[in-house]
């Protein structure tokens, strides 16, 4: 049985914080702050208002979603998210999402130990869940004014506040999902606390292990890196996807980082968002073979490859 994408919907926080301010906000200092703009292409992120509560964007994101499709049916649940601790102790953010949407009884279960490769890694248990339930929501979300310090990553990234809703269905006419790969390297799992020497280190394979990820997807679905239309990335920085192109020999023109400029990286959002503005803009077509990336610090890489159906 095959399983597809039926709708995408997201909700971004239309404010925007600087990189500098970011940076700074976190310890950083002018240079770092320097290096992530003018480098990496990282200008601001998107940052939720003091009102604006992660439930809130959990539950617009949905929204969205369900006035998109024609009635919507929501069998199952699955939330991805980067970071472990979001609130406070019983406070149940997704809880409190799911019943603004009338969702509060739907069997729900959370995944986050890919850290911003948890979107993807939640794939094999939608797909797994297939076989029980026809329609399935993957929520993704993350909005960090509960752990501030987790919005800078040295001289790598910033990270912004984002909510979206991706409904799958058992009869895929859109976007079908062919198959989905992680990739670990377990040398790293202190992520944020890692010394010196192991963020040195892990600098050196990144690369290897992010083909990895996507020569094993690929391998799943037998098809070759040259057959992607597109791929939509995780937001890390410009570098990484310019490195990533002289070393593999994709076109530059076909990761899609329209985005990057303007929200940086939102955890397990980004491959996701930068699929719903494909899909806005029309630039897939019938046919079209496209993988959606995303890296978890701690050394998670993570690819899933689609094709696109008549219906897109």
């Amino acid at each position: 049985m095959s399983i597809g994408i039926r709708a995408i919907a997201s909700f971004v926080p239309p404010g925007r914080e600087s990189t500098e301010e970011a940076v700074f906000r976190n310890g950083g200092s002018k240079n770092e702050a320097r290096l992530l703009d003018r480098v990496h292409g990282l200008k601001q992120i998107p940052r939720a208002a003091a009102e604006e509560k992660l439930e809130d964007l959990l539950a617009l994101a949905t929204q969205r979603l369900l006035e998109k499709v024609d009635e919507p049916t929501v069998d199952c649940i699955f939330y991805a998210h980067s970071i472990l601790a979001q609130s406070p102790m019983g406070y149940q953010p997704l809880k409190r999402a799911l019943e603004k949407n009338g969702l509060g009884d739907v069997p729900t279960l959370g995944i986050s130990h890919l850290n911003c490769a948890s979107a993807i890694g939640a794939l094999s248990l939608v797909d797994a869940a297939s076989r029980r339930y026809k329609n399935i929501l993957m929520l993704i979300g993350d909005s960090t004014g509960f752990l501030p310090e987790t919005r800078h990553i040295s001289h790598s990234t910033i990270m912004g506040d984002a909510a979206t809703a991706v409904l799958f269905d058992c009869e895929p006419d859109g976007l079908e999902l062919l198959s989905q790969a992680i990739v670990r390297d377990t040398r790293f799992y202190p992520g944020f606390y890692q010394d010196k020497e192991g963020q040195k280190e892990f600098g050196k394979v990144y690369q290897t292990r992010l083909r990895e990820s996507l020569d094993a997807a690929l391998g799943k679905a037998r098809v070759n890196l040259k057959d992607l239309r597109w791929i939509f990335p995780h937001n890390v920085n410009l570098t990484t996807w310019r490195r990533f192109c002289q070393q593999s020999g994709f076109p530059r023109n076909r990761v899609y980082l329209e985005l990057l400029a303007d929200i940086g990286h939102c955890y397990c959002n980004d491959a996701f968002l930068n699929l719903e503005r494909a899909l806005e803009k029309k630039i897939l077509q019938p046919g079209d073979l496209f993988a959606v990336v995303g890296v978890g610090i701690g050394s998670f890489f993570g690819t899933a490859i689609f094709r696109s159906g008549e219906n897109i």
